[in-house]
């Protein structure tokens, strides 16, 4: 294997395939190392909107949440409840900082990028879609798990191999649709 001197002064190994034995030696430029291919995230709660020079028409507290939402940032599908991660690439640690960035931002002569981080609609098609999703929830571990009772006495509430195995096995099945409802 060779080793090539890293950014941080560690050596990070590569090693040669069998394939790449009979190739050209590479030049310079294709020896550099690359930078690692952004990886997407599935389901990202977070949303990045481009707004243009002048009034956003966005209102927010001071956890930096959105409290209202016109003109723009409502055209551009900004909602109540959002929260503003960073403007222009740069993360927002007060709603000062952020009052002050958006007002140099909004009177620019540039666009101007408000990263949101979105949160679960307590209204609309994602609130019903959600009611949805529980109710379908509900009746699948009804059915899977009949029993729908209490028992009394801690020593009697073992469970056999089988009945975990199913718990384990209806988790692996379907926890991928499972969200934390937690504020």
């Amino acid at each position: 294997p060779t080793s090539t001197g890293g950014a941080g002064g560690g050596e990070l190994r590569r090693a040669h395939s069998a394939t790449g034995l009979n190739k050209r030696p590479q030049s310079k430029e294709e020896r550099r190392p690359q930078s690692p291919p952004k990886k997407q995230e599935e389901k990202s709660n977070v949303v990045v909107v481009k707004f243009s020079p002048g009034d956003h028409g966005l209102t927010w507290d001071e956890d930096k949440r959105i409290t209202g939402s016109i003109m723009q940032a409502w055209m551009r599908g900004v909602r109540a409840g959002w929260t503003v991660l960073a403007v222009n690439g740069k993360m927002m640690q007060s709603d000062e900082e952020l009052a002050d960035v958006m007002q140099q931002a909004s009177g620019g002569d540039s666009r101007y990028e408000v990263r949101f981080e979105k949160c679960q609609g307590n209204f609309g098609t994602e609130a019903k879609e959600r009611s949805d999703q529980q109710k379908r929830n509900r009746t699948r571990l009804m059915k899977t798990f009949s029993f729908q009772g209490s028992i009394e006495k801690t020593e009697y509430r073992g469970v056999t191999f089988e009945q975990f195995q199913q718990v384990l096995d209806y988790s692996h099945r379907y926890c991928e649709g499972w969200y934390d409802i937690a504020p």
